[in-house]
């Protein structure tokens, strides 16, 4: 059997923990781990998926190109069109990832990447447009 308070294996017989020093109670079951000793339940195990590491592959490669891209002066208003895919394809991967319960912390930063370049090549790219606008607007009011 094992402690209720420490988890060691103590004898079927004994009445006192060897290793902690209380009293023993009934109870065959598995080896419990600390943090069910401590009353909280036990973090679940997760595990690896292909298809997160892939789609998470593809978002971050793609949100680098992105991220890098949009600090380019003019053409890297362009590269919102590489960001977006990204950021989808790094979206599914989380979704996929929580679906299936697993590891998701790469999927994360590959959404992380593939945003921060949508936002800089966004602005890049509405700052053009309004620029555009307005010397549109200046030769038309002479």
């Amino acid at each position: 059997m094992f402690c209720e308070h420490c988890g060691q294996e103590i004898p079927d017989a004994a009445q006192w923990c060897s290793a902690c020093g209380t009293q023993a109670t009934v109870r065959t079951t598995t080896t419990p781990s600390r943090a069910s000793t401590a009353g909280a339940a036990p973090a679940p195990e997760l595990r690896d998926s292909g298809a997160v590491t892939a789609l998470s592959v593809i978002g971050l490669v793609f949100g680098l190109i992105g991220m890098l891209g949009s600090f380019i002066p003019c053409l890297g208003s362009l590269a919102f069109f590489v960001g977006i895919p990204a950021a989808i394809a790094s979206a599914i991967a989380l979704a996929i990832a929580y679906a299936q319960k697993a590891k998701r912390t790469f999927a994360i930063v590959a959404l992380t990447i593939s945003l921060i370049g949508v936002v800089i090549s966004g602005w890049q790219y509405f700052s053009i447009i309004s620029a555009g606008e307005k010397a549109r607007q200046q030769m038309q009011g002479r």
